[in-house]
């Protein structure tokens, strides 16, 4: 279906009384739309506006401490910065389970299996742009990139690893870091900062 078809429909969805819709989630060309890449920009903003009028309204308990997230200092359901490349995006809501989740506990840092304090409740997939939460998908934060702090779910085949202590990057600091590699295999590889 064409973005221009799609857009009218979900517009009658979320006008209507009592709608259970729950997440919405654009591709990444329809989300392109509104850096002025392709006409009906301006529809898709004012949708997105809509959109986060219509949650506003509701009364949204946290999957986790039960509050009205509405009530919590979150002020939209769908990122709405168009110079932004998460325009679009719904967030405080799982794209596995469609769970929400409140600011504060989408940001609670989790222990994982291996003793790491450095997963979130809810985290952003920097590769396939959408949340997950820790129930729905293992994330992994790049643990090598100064200030990059990117996870990437499971899904995504984008971690690599330091070719010295085999700490995780993210596949844009491997590109940053990635050396020649051997002549012999052809392997490129890449160091994190401690062992270069």
């Amino acid at each position: 279906l064409s973005f221009d078809h799609v857009l009218p429909i979900l517009d009658s969805i979320i006008q209507r009384g009592g709608n259970r819709l729950s997440h919405i989630q654009f591709p990444h060309i329809s989300r392109a739309i509104v850096l002025g890449k392709y006409p009906g920009s301006s529809e898709f903003r004012q949708f997105v506006t809509r959109y986060n009028e219509i949650w506003k309204k509701r009364a949204i308990g946290c999957t986790k401490c039960h509050a009205n997230i509405n009530a919590c200092g979150s002020n939209a359901w769908m990122h709405s910065n168009r110079w932004m490349h998460i325009f679009g995006i719904q967030f405080n809501t799982c794209y596995g389970c469609t769970r929400h989740y409140c600011d504060d506990c989408a940001s609670k840092v989790l222990v994982d299996e291996k003793g790491r304090v450095d997963i979130q409740m809810l985290a952003f997939c920097a590769h396939c742009q959408k949340y997950y939460c820790a129930d729905c998908k293992r994330m992994e934060r790049c643990q090598v990139g100064i200030g990059c702090d990117k996870y990437v779910c499971s899904d995504c085949d984008f971690m690599k690893e330091c070719s010295g202590c085999s700490w995780k990057m993210c596949g844009d600091c491997f590109s940053e870091r990635r050396g020649s590699g051997s002549s012999r295999c052809n392997k490129a590889s890449a160091f994190c900062d401690f062992c270069e």
